[in-house]
C-alpha cells in the first residue's frame, strides 16, 4: 500500500472516508462451494450471471443487488 507523506487541507460541510473493507464470510455449510463468491469476487466477474442470491441486506448487499439488478441480473436478497 502506498503512503502519502504530504498534508492536504479539505474544506467541506460533510466528509465520508471510505477506506475499504474485507468481505465477511459467514459460517454457513457449503459456503466454500463452487459458485459462492464474495463482494470482491463479484467486482471481478468477466460475465454477468442470469441470477444472483445475496446474503445480507446491509449497505453492501443492497448496493450490489441494485447494481446487478440494474444491468439485468435477477437478484434475490436473503
Amino acid at each position: 500500500m502506498e503512503t502519502i507523506d504530504s498534508e492536504i487541507e479539505v474544506n467541506c460541510e460533510k466528509l465520508i472516508i471510505a477506506s475499504g473493507s474485507e468481505p465477511l464470510i459467514p459460517s454457513i455449510e457449503g459456503i466454500n462451494s463452487a459458485g459462492v463468491i464474495t463482494s470482491t469476487d463479484a467486482l471481478r466477474l468477466n460475465k454477468l450471471p442470469g441470477s444472483m442470491a445475496i446474503i445480507g441486506g446491509g449497505a453492501i448487499g443492497l448496493e450490489f443487488a441494485t447494481m446487478f439488478n440494474s444491468v439485468g441480473v435477477k437478484t434475490t436478497i436473503f
